[in-house]
């Protein structure tokens, strides 16, 4: 009977893919990061991650569409409907979705409304709003009536 040695040993373990007690275990090379979404956001860029990590714009039923303010810089107004069942958060989330799905942020301000049924409107929104207002600066209000949740960003 033939005897191997101990660098035998470890040379046949290396081969079949075994990692030896003198071999270093290899490091992940890829490490994973994660941002935590806040609530309600501080900033623009915690709305959109809250926005897109949360927020469901198909949620969010548009029915009526008009575009008010000057010729020369538009500012969209729309009118949707949102289940009127969800949390606060889920509100703001799936309109800030639909704001940011359609394009709403812009330098001329808009402005979005949100009823439980269609019938509402020209009434007091129900559900919540967006309305992002341009002077100089932006400001980004968000309410959603379930909860009361309100917040302001300004960028």
């Amino acid at each position: 009977m033939r005897r191997w040695g101990p660098m035998a040993v470890a040379v046949l373990l290396v081969a079949c893919g075994e990692q030896t007690a003198t071999e270093p275990a290899a490091s992940p090379s890829v490490r994973a990061s994660f941002t935590a979404v806040v609530f309600p956001p501080t900033t623009v860029d915690e709305a959109k991650r809250l926005a897109n990590a949360e927020g469901d714009g198909s949620a969010v039923r548009e029915f009526h569409s008009e575009s008010v303010g000057l010729a020369t810089c538009p500012q969209p107004k729309r009118s949707v409907t949102v289940a009127g069942v969800l949390s606060g958060r889920q509100v703001v989330a799936d309109l800030l979705k639909y704001f940011y799905d359609q394009n709403l942020d812009n330098d001329c301000g808009s402005l979005v409304l949100a009823y439980m049924d269609s019938s509402q409107y020209g009434s007091v929104y129900t559900v919540g709003r967006v309305i992002l207002n341009v002077d100089g600066k932006h400001q980004l209000e968000v309410d959603a009536v379930p909860e009361s949740v309100t917040f302001r960003v300004e960028y």
